[in-house]
């Protein structure tokens, strides 16, 4: 995953975001419009897409909660349903896990 970074004075700001595109526009995840943007020039530095985060900076939260959302969308009250599941039946668990998660990802499109 690529992560856009600003950077200033040739020194990397501590904060990152994780990265996405709309309408050709590469911008930080945590906004739904892609903003601030890759190669977008401001007073505080320049925005540069990089492959791998430079040492000493970390991911912006509400890029890490996002991230987390689109990896695994079920809500956290259904994962502990199915982890009851589990316990009585596993095959059952694993095939009502996937029905759910197709729901979601289907909710989460429709967004």
């Amino acid at each position: 995953m690529d992560y856009l970074v600003r950077i200033r004075l040739s020194k990397p700001h501590i904060i990152a975001h994780f990265v996405h595109e709309i309408d050709g526009v590469v911008g930080a995840l945590c906004s739904q419009k892609p903003k601030p943007a890759a190669g977008n020039r401001t007073q505080s530095g320049v925005w540069e897409l990089v492959s791998a985060l430079p040492s000493g900076v970390r991911v912006c939260l509400v890029c890490q909660k996002r991230k987390e959302k689109i990896d695994n969308p079920i809500p956290a009250r259904v994962e502990k349903e199915l982890e009851r599941l589990a316990l009585w039946d596993s095959r059952a668990a694993e095939i009502q896990r996937a029905k759910m998660l197709a729901y979601y990802r289907k909710k989460q499109l429709s967004r």
